[in-house]
């Protein structure tokens, strides 16, 4: 249920800070937080090791991307943490 928990926040921040991508830039966002909703979805209904894998990978994609936002390295230490604490099963 951690890891549930976990991922729930991630969606809460990534809807949050979609608002800040440059408007050149929208479109790659919305792509980009679509593929992290979208194994999000897919990680909540079956927490297998293949969803929580491509959760994992949207996640660090959406946070390597210039959608991220403004934030100070303290606040992306902190996102990049919560990645790199869901650990997925073999």
């Amino acid at each position: 249920m951690k890891k549930l928990g976990m991922a729930l926040i991630a969606i809460v921040m990534i809807g949050a800070s979609v608002t800040s991508c440059k408007k050149e830039k929208t479109l790659d966002c919305n792509a980009v937080t679509k593929k992290v909703s979208d194994a999000a979805s897919a990680y909540v209904q079956s927490q297998s090791s293949t969803n929580c894998k491509n959760y994992k990978a949207a996640l660090q994609e959406y946070f390597n991307s210039e959608c991220y936002g403004d934030l100070t390295a303290e606040e992306k230490e902190q996102y990049q943490t919560i990645v790199d604490m869901l650990s997925c099963p073999e």
